[in-house]
């Protein structure tokens, strides 16, 4: 099974608190793709993707500092400090994955969460953050990702993922594009406080 647990990484990667999904609640993609699809599906299995460890604080930084440095976010040590304790707090709500290359380097993280959705009555995941190195881009890190994300979803019950991303971030929303139907017909909106 291309996309199933095996792929994404065994229990023994799961931090205390934080619950992998089982093996049984995966999804069994493989069997609708065809094409490009079929392409991504061989490159993925040079990646796992697992929940972030205690020992992955030095490579995570890394990373998370070059998404701040995409977004022209100043990232300083407190702030990551912060975050990286959310992620190993098993009550905060924050959770990261992580994906590794055959060398177990890595090279991509995504941030996410349930966020209730009232209309729904229900939770929904939302993607807060995803980065993938620039070396490992194009090389199927994102679709590994997504696949942790799906699974992720279909374990905990979300009916959906959201995110946002900058109009500008061309590559990533042609990525993002291959998933959905393309950008929702909702605009953002931010009111600073302060």
């Amino acid at each position: 099974m291309i996309f199933g647990w095996r792929e994404l990484g065994p229990l023994a990667n799961v931090p205390a608190g934080r619950a992998w999904p089982s093996q049984q609640a995966s999804p069994s993609w493989h069997q609708t793709l065809t094409g490009e699809q079929n392409h991504r599906e061989m490159r993925m299995t040079n990646f796992r993707t697992n929940f972030v460890t205690e020992h992955d604080k030095a490579q995570w930084r890394v990373l998370f500092d070059g998404y701040a440095e995409f977004y022209s976010v100043p990232m300083d040590d407190a702030t990551a400090e912060r975050v990286w304790n959310w992620l190993l707090d098993p009550d905060h709500v924050l959770e990261g994955l992580v994906v590794r290359d055959k060398s177990e380097a890595i090279v991509g993280l995504a941030h996410v969460r349930a966020c209730p959705r009232p209309l729904g009555g229900c939770d929904i995941g939302f993607l807060d953050d995803l980065y993938v190195v620039p070396e490992a881009r194009g090389s199927g890190a994102a679709d590994a990702l997504f696949a942790g994300l799906r699974a992720l979803a279909a374990e905990r019950g979300w009916p959906l993922l959201r995110w946002i991303t900058q109009h500008f971030n061309e590559r990533g929303r042609a990525f993002y594009d291959r998933y959905t139907s393309g950008p929702s017909d909702f605009i953002m909106y931010q009111w600073k406080q302060g």
